[in-house]
């Protein structure tokens, strides 16, 4: 086991303990069915009985049978009859004879009961008895993902929240709830993934959430918070790792149809050739309290100096805790058919077990996709962890890359506000330069003033380990951070958004939009949620696009309402942003998934094929062979015009700003403007 930075003898010498006695492997933990028995195995260590107490399908916790496990060491099993399918259930156990009776819970559970939390982080929610083997093998086959996409640099992926994608809609149009899996599939949402040309589905976490009423599933428009108790959640504080929240699902009593309906959509991705990856949150959970009953001092790092939250980071060296971590995903890719998985906070987990997992997930699928915050920010050393700018990996374990998003549009911080290139900040021109190439090291860098070669702005052996982006869910959507940084007017900032694009989409490496991106998605804020406050004012009206003209925007939505979260497809009404930047959007993105140019799979590639042809003060261009194709990309960030690039032999392919007649024929490329020419 990996020290960490904190006092670990108590949980060392426990984890030592515990894996110690685990001589034999222990295999198939959770429910599971055989003839017309449900049979139950559970570990838990230094305890005396173990119980399994079911209950009737409502609210009152009425107890209609007991049935006591027996013990093979630490691991104690259970038959119960088939007559209780769809019933909830609680494990019970004493730790010692004259100890009292306490409430467990199941962490392989694969489904819960409505759970409420009712703002309180000591309560243990119902498990469900169902026959999920059954569901994801004989009743819903896997449909495979028939797609030409690789696991590397071709993933072109659109991050969602699935509640946000109908929330705002009209109810009176959708036979499903607002916000589930069935309402999105309703409004077409792999149509519309392939018509922008978006190759995989990245939906934040859909395991069951802590701090969520299952029972209260209302839309919240604006004022319908309620703070830290506000009934929206994005899913980042998890009750265990196998079920799914019943609020996404169109009816979270029943605990087998949230595993139907996910199913279901992800075979219906898979129709489409749209591959799903789920963001899983292996660092923390709500309340460790859940996990710390069963094994104290051993599921996580307690006593750490860092923690991913406020509670210690999970154990994922302990050998159940590993086991846990790979059974989990083993799961969601053998029996969903899911097709990745974006890992939060994820150098909490040792690279180990990440070397693990990828390799158990590689017998399910070649082609599965990983990636993750791969920060400098842990309590175990950065060498025992993929962190970038420490250490890379051969396993394609992409690293979410700020160095270009901050050279962009500036970083998330919102106490520093700060401006990207877009919008007239220079600081970052030479890691935009390093980003070109996906960051890798061994690429023969121009010598050139303006390239600063760091470890962590150039950490990548190959471009599949360099996730591009320039916002996803944590921070401020593109436009917002443009709308609190720029006061200039609506038209230009349209152009800074689409700059924005065209840089992140013409570098090497993995690709990753916040969903929303396409329609300049906005998130005013809402006082009534929770989000301490972490909003900033509009410097300019014309660029205010809520429909009651809030003053601000929010960067933090997590827990706030849907009136700030929700897609805004009334943009796409306004003939402007559809137009400007909905088709430019879907243009871009199909010149990328329709050519090789910015999907180069190797270091060896990238040397070969990309030449820096000027590099100057905010200005550069660079060419990219394919075969016997050439383009030219060019980046003018300045807030002049530039016109030291003769590019009257080329074709402009993609502008992110209208090139007049006589700029092209004066060879001026205009201030703040990327363009992609083709060779003619």
């Amino acid at each position: 086991m990996y020290k960490y930075k904190g006092n670990y003898e108590d949980v060392f010498k426990n984890v030592d303990r515990l894996d110690y006695k685990l001589a034999n492997k222990i295999s198939n933990l959770g429910i599971s069915k055989k003839n017309n028995f449900f049979y139950f195995r559970f570990w838990i260590p230094d305890v005396e009985e173990v119980y399994i107490d079911i209950f009737a399908k409502d609210d009152k916790m009425q107890r209609l049978a007991t049935y006591s496990f027996k013990q093979y060491n630490d691991l104690w099993t259970v038959k119960v009859s088939e007559i209780y399918e769809g019933y909830y259930y609680l494990f019970k156990v004493k730790r010692k004879k004259n100890f009292p009776f306490e409430y467990v819970i199941d962490p392989y559970s694969k489904a819960f009961a409505p759970f409420d939390w009712e703002g309180k982080t000591n309560k243990i929610p119902l498990s469900v008895i169902v026959d999920w083997e059954k569901i994801l093998t004989k009743d819903i086959p896997n449909i495979p993902l028939k797609s030409k996409w690789d696991n590397g640099v071709d993933p072109l992926i659109y991050e969602l929240h699935i509640r946000d994608f109908t929330s705002l809609l009209d109810q009176k149009n959708f036979q499903n709830r607002l916000g589930t899996f069935n309402a999105a599939l309703e409004n077409n949402i792999f149509k519309y993934l392939k018509d922008l040309n978006i190759t995989h589905l990245q939906l934040l976490p859909i395991q069951s959430i802590y701090t969520l009423n299952d029972k209260k599933l209302k839309i919240l428009n604006k004022g319908q918070g309620s703070g830290w108790t506000t009934n929206y959640n994005w899913g980042y504080d998890p009750l265990n790792y196998f079920s799914i929240a019943g609020w996404y699902s169109s009816d979270p009593t029943e605990g087998s149809i949230r595993i139907r309906e996910f199913k279901n959509f992800v075979n219906e991705a898979h129709k489409n050739g749209i591959g799903i990856i789920m963001d899983v949150v292996f660092n923390h959970m709500m309340t460790n309290q859940l996990f710390e009953s069963i094994a104290p001092n051993y599921y996580f790092r307690n006593n750490s100096e860092i923690t991913p939250v406020s509670d210690p980071a999970i154990n994922s060296e302990a050998r159940m805790v590993r086991k846990m971590i790979i059974d989990s995903l083993v799961y969601f890719a053998k029996y969903f058919g899911v097709d990745g998985f974006r890992f939060d906070l994820s150098t909490f987990t040792d690279k180990d077990t990440l070397l693990l997992a990828h390799k158990e997930l590689k017998k399910i699928n070649k082609n599965i996709i990983l990636h993750g915050e791969a920060w400098p920010f842990s309590d175990l050393d950065f060498e025992n962890s993929f962190t970038k700018g420490t250490n890379d990996n051969d396993i394609k374990f992409a690293y979410f890359n700020d160095t270009i998003r901050n050279s962009i549009k500036g970083s998330d911080s919102i106490e520093e506000n700060q401006k990207g290139l877009i919008q007239g900040n220079y600081d970052n021109y030479g890691d935009f330069l390093v980003s070109i190439v996906g960051n890798v090291k061994e690429y023969n860098y121009p010598t050139s003033d303006f390239i600063k070669i760091n470890n962590y702005n150039v950490f990548a052996n190959e471009p599949n380990i360099s996730l591009q982006y320039a916002a996803c869910h944590d921070g401020f959507t593109l436009w917002d951070k443009i709308a609190v940084t720029s006061e200039e007017k609506f038209e230009e900032n349209i152009a800074l958004n689409n700059q924005a694009l065209m840089m992140q989409i013409t570098s090497q490496g993995r690709q990753l939009i916040l969903a929303g991106t396409e329609l300049l998605q906005t998130k005013p804020t809402d006082l009534s949620g929770q989000h301490d406050n972490r909003f900033l004012n509009i410097l300019n009206e014309e660029n205010n696009l809520s429909i009651d003209k809030n003053e601000s925007v929010v960067d933090n939505s997590y827990k706030t309402t849907d009136y700030t979260n929700g897609m805004k497809w009334n943009h796409l009404s306004n003939d402007e942003i559809k137009n400007k930047v909905f088709e430019f959007t879907k243009k871009l993105f199909k010149f990328r998934n329709s050519t090789n140019f910015f999907r180069l799979k190797t270091t060896k590639e990238i040397n070969k094929k990309v030449k820096f042809i000027s590099i100057k003060s905010n200005f550069v261009v660079y060419s990219i062979i394919d075969k016997n194709d050439k383009i030219y990309v060019a980046h003018n960030f300045n807030n002049f015009a530039v016109n030291d690039f003769d590019y009257k032999n080329l074709k402009i392919k993609i502008s992110s700003r209208a090139i007049t007649k006589e700029e092209i024929k004066e060879q001026i490329i205009p201030a703040h403007t990327s363009i992609i020419f083709l060779e003619k």
